[in-house]
């Protein structure tokens, strides 16, 4: 807009596209020179935009007009000159005022008609939740208008509303313990409060940081700007204590002093104000609040000049930082989301505002839940959508139009779109490294449990981890898994043992939602779904994931979708065999966990991708054999055949040079909650109990006289369609893919071989030549009780760092030992005898003296009886972990375990104690954490300094006979209870009464 008014023609704007940029330049500074402007910016988030805009408008003193719009105090309050006033514009709603930061004005002496000329800035700024004392502590040298003093207040009523409390009276109160009176401790201390965006922690610390409950530290807040402002930082605390501190110690005589220092604070240089800081906190005991640190750096670049105040509270998102800030685990609190009910409750708040009463009605409630679980937790988008549903009708119907939709309203809607950026900013903060690998998880469905080492071995499977310099490509990829955890990326489930490792975790669905946005969008993941559609699908696919809701429709699959280029396919439900074709020829990782259907004629097809580096077939139990097109796989690394009835493996396997980790399980052992196909139930009842056990391999017999199962069930192998006819006559689910001959003779052989082994802990057999396999570091189970060759080839493999083996014997125990006893690499190792049928085997007979089990072992797993404990196991001072079933444990073998330094978990099963007795005697047991006790006992006992540090019991239903617990008040440090029978509920609660250590109780 030029001075007199006119718009620039559209004749000037079609030749300013035909302009190179130096020319568009020149003409640009051209128009800035010569006219006035008025410009108008929205918003502004960062102080780098603003001094990036401020450099092309030079103040030409001609009255041109500047308007910024943002929602952060500190960009108005840094965008507009000095001195600056605040007035306030409009209060927009209960919580929302809108107010105007501008330059402060003189009134002058004599009136005057001349207009202003300088370049002025005018900030309109909504305030909505912001930090205290920030502003007021600027201003407090410039102007204490009457809008800038309800600027204040506003600040304080806003961000404590009633939902400031909802549910976090407990973090509340533990944060305020951590912190503590001044008057209680002189020492230095930093509590660091981490968690997700918009999980409420500015709110939590905000709260306690006004709480009168810490008594009279003197108080400073300061919110990292980003990019980071260490001296912006700095001098914002020195205002504020200087206000605190000095006002309040001050005479009337000082006042012209302290307004003084007030007014030179501001035009210090940065070691000035550093001093002056560093001189305010070592007046009095000062409480400090860092808000939304992001990185060591900025904490590192500070706390030299912070370090003579007494307590620093952190908030950050991520938890390395908090673990860097506080040094001591103790100081840091992880806040996690809201409770149901408690979400619930602050969502109505939020929805009906005032209103006395909000009982939702049947419909409401159902869509209210949906929500809410869309939110999980998360304060801040529980509260905007219910902010936003404040204005729509209160019905059933309008909130599951949002329901429906909610994803694009979060990219669309200016009300909810709030949410997404909070979101979106833990996301651009991950190394470049880490996106890739963050996005990867959108191959999995909404609340799926996602393993740890599932996700491990497909990132190394995909490139995504890589072996560095002195750190194995393992190593690699469980940093990256730990690094999404401390970035709250990922939400971890809870770890089987304190201080363990988080073995799964599951994605926030409002962080899926961008992770499924951002993967479809870099066309790295697409999901075959319900409802999806392909007309967004450009270019080729690089992972493909089908859900178990999609209808298995070829012609989409193969004519719709480029698969030339896919380098992973993962499938949920359902198995169809045109799910693999010719045309992946490149993929790398084929996941089929617990698909239903998948039956050992299918596999054929997986033995023709030559590129294979994974390969899961865990919890498949229709796999009985794998076929000998496997020795194709040559670049195989992950092999995973858990949970299925594969029993023995084919000779080509030992053609996989590349395979790293081999994991079976030999026979499965059903559950109540265990998946089985319909095949194998209908299986059972077709064949005559009596040709189980009775009948040669059958695999594949031609011979028909030798082979009883032919001449009785020769319908159902020559005509496995009659099966299926079967099942759909019984009423049972029919699979489009139905059975083969070939299934049906596998199946036989199954279940023959599985009647007469089924009380044998069986493991899986290994043909000769498994030596080969020089690159194997996990091998789980196998069965050594065929032959000594087995065992002879173990001693072979000495980069296993992860070993189980059942089977063991008197005849193989002592070659066993010895073939494993120079491994050094092992950490982990799992040894089971032949079976209960042979309860006699003594496992370690054979241990001591010159023959000991591998040093460096960390974990130990063993089933069978123990009976030269203290002659050995001195020797593994390594052991963190030990696990021991049938082992018969006597007082004496029981003591010499206690004197293990770094044992941190003791697991206790069936008959692992001789008698009923089970005494922890002192001191034992230094660094035990974690008891788990599964065992007939009738009496438990502690004696005074055993396991000082233990913090979890646990007591299955198995200990229903217990009688008597002694010695839980020695037990300082225990936090948690576990409990199968409420009968050792009852007994244990009654021990506990009276002692002062808080202890949780929970039932199995």
């Amino acid at each position: 807009m030029t001075k007199d008014g006119k718009t620039v023609g559209t004749n000037v704007l079609l030749k300013m596209e035909t302009m190179g940029q130096s020319d568009l330049v020149h003409v640009y500074d051209a128009q800035v020179n010569s006219n006035s402007y008025l410009i108008v910016i929205d918003g502004l988030s960062m102080i780098d935009q603003w001094r990036c805009v401020k450099s092309y408008f030079p103040d030409k003193k001609n009255g041109s007009r500047i308007v910024v719009a943002t929602q952060q105090v500190e960009i108005a309050s840094l965008c507009t000159e000095q001195p600056y006033q605040v007035s306030e514009l409009k209060q927009l709603s209960s919580d929302q005022v809108l107010y105007l930061f501008h330059k402060k004005v003189e009134k002058p002496e004599v009136c005057s008609a001349k207009p202003v000329t300088a370049t002025e800035i005018e900030i309109e700024i909504e305030i909505e939740g912001q930090q205290p004392n920030d502003v007021r502590a600027e201003n407090a040298m410039y102007t204490t208008s009457a809008a800038e003093r309800k600027l204040d207040r506003n600040k304080t009523r806003v961000v404590t509303p009633e939902d400031v409390v909802v549910g976090r009276s407990t973090e509340k109160q533990k944060v305020i313990d951590l912190v503590g009176h001044p008057n209680d401790s002189y020492s230095f201390k930093v509590i660091s409060v981490w968690g997700m965006g918009g999980i409420g922690k500015t709110t939590l610390v905000r709260s306690v940081y006004r709480s009168q409950q810490l008594g009279g530290w003197k108080r400073a807040w300061a919110t990292a700007l980003r990019p980071f402002n260490r001296e912006a930082l700095l001098r914002n605390l020195a205002l504020q204590l200087q206000i605190n501190i000095q006002e309040d110690s001050a005479g009337a005589g000082d006042t012209q002093n302290i307004e003084q220092r007030k007014k030179n604070i501001g035009g210090m240089k940065y070691d000035e104000v550093a001093s002056e800081l560093s001189r305010l906190l070592g007046v009095q005991n000062c409480l400090i609040v860092l808000d939304d640190l992001s990185s060591t750096e900025e904490w590192d670049s500070i706390i030299h000049i912070l370090a003579k105040s007494k307590r620093i509270i952190v908030t950050t998102r991520e938890k390395f930082v908090a673990k860097h800030c506080s040094q001591d685990d103790h100081n840091m609190y992880s806040l996690k989301g809201l409770e149901d009910a408690v979400a619930l409750d602050l969502f109505k708040k939020k929805v009906f505002k005032d209103a006395r009463s909000f009982d939702l009605h049947p419909g409401m409630l159902d869509q209210a839940k949906l929500i809410l679980k869309k939110c999980d937790g998360l304060p801040l988008a529980i509260s905007t959508i219910g902010g936003y549903l404040a204005n729509k009708p209160k019905t059933a119907l309008e909130w599951r139009k949002l329901n429906e939709g909610l994803s694009a309203e979060l990219e669309i809607n200016p009300e909810l779109k709030m949410i997404k950026a909070v979101l979106m900013r833990s996301y651009d903060g991950l190394p470049y490294g880490l996106k890739s690998s963050f996005l990867y998880l959108s191959i999995f469905p909404e609340d799926h449990i996602i393993e740890r080492k599932r996700v491990v071995r497909r990132w190394i499977a995909e490139g995504y981890s890589r072996e560095m310099q002195h750190m194995a490509a393992e190593q690699v990829a469980g940093k990256q898994f730990d690094e999404l955890l401390d970035r709250s990326m990922i939400l971890p489930l809870e770890a089987r043992t304190p201080g363990s490792i988080e073995y799964s975790c599951q994605l926030h669905d409002l962080i899926r939602e961008i992770c499924v946005s951002k993967a479809r969008e870099d066309n790295l993941v697409f999901t075959l779904e319900e409802g999806c559609s392909l007309g967004g699908v450009q270019g080729a696919i690089r992972h493909l994931a089908i859900s178990s809701n999609w209808k298995r429709d070829k012609e989409v699959m193969q004519r719709m979708l480029d698969l030339s280029h896919i380098r992973s396919l993962t499938v949920f439900g359902e198995w169809r065999s045109f799910f693999i074709c010719s045309k992946m020829r490149f993929v790398r990782v084929l996941d089929l966990e617990d698909t239903v259907g998948l039956r050992d004629h299918h596999l054929g097809q997986i033995g023709e991708l030559l590129h294979l580096r994974y390969l899961s077939l865990r919890g498949c139990m229709g796999i009985c054999e794998l076929p000998d097109s496997f020795a194709n796989l040559r670049q195989l690394q992950t092999l995973d055949i858990r949970g299925t009835r594969i029993w023995r493996l084919p000779v080509g396997v030992t053609k996989l040079q590349k395979l790293q980790y081999l994991h079976a399980s030999g026979f499965p052992f059903y559950t109540d909650d265990t998946k089985q196909d319909d095949i194998f139930e209908t299986y059972t009842s077709l064949i005559p109990v009596e040709y189980f056990g009775s009948v040669p391999c059958v695999c594949c017999v031609y011979a028909l006289s030798a082979c009883n199962l032919l001449r009785a069930m020769g319908h159902l192998v020559w005509r496995p369609q009659r099966l299926e006819h079967h099942l759909g006559r019984t009423g049972t689910h029919v699979l489009e893919e139905g059975v083969s001959r070939h299934d049906i003779c596998n199946l036989h052989c199954y279940f023959t071989r599985y009647d007469a082994e089924v009380h044998k802990l069986l493991g899986i057999k290994v043909p000769r030549g498994i030596s080969k396999l020089k690159a194997l570091h996990t091998l789980r189970d196998i069965n050594v009780a065929g032959g000594n060759a087995t065992i002879q080839e173990l001693g072979g493999l000495t980069q296993l760092r992860k070993l189980g083996v059942v089977g063991v014997s008197k005849k193989n125990n002592g070659k066993f030992w010895h073939a494993i006893a120079e491994h050094n690499q092992l950490r982990s190792l799992f040894v089971g005898c032949e079976g209960r049928s042979s309860p006699n085997i003594e496992l370690d007979d054979c241990l001591g003296g010159n023959l000991m089990p591998p040093k460096c072992l960390e974990s130990l797993k063993m089933s069978g009886k123990l009976i030269k404990v203290t002659e050995w196991v001195h020797w593994l001072q390594n052991l963190s972990k030990l696990q021991l079933q049938d082992a018969e444990l006597n007082q004496e073998a029981l003591e010499a375990i206690g004197k293990l330094p770094n044992l941190v978990v003791l697991r206790l099963s069936w008959w692992s104690i001789l008698g009923s007795k089970l005494c922890f005697p002192g001191p034992s047991f230094p660094s035990l954490l974690v008891l788990e006790l599964n065992d007939g006992l009738k009496l438990l006992e502690f004696e005074r300094n055993a396991t000082p540090k233990l913090e979890v019991l646990q007591a299955t239903e198995e200990c229903h006979r217990l009688r008597e617990v002694s010695g839980l008040e020695f037990l300082t440090s225990l936090k948690e209870i576990r409990l199968g029978s409420g009968r050792v509920k009852e007994l244990v609660q009654s021990k506990l009464a009276g002692y002062s250590n808080n202890v949780t109780l929970k039932m199995l």
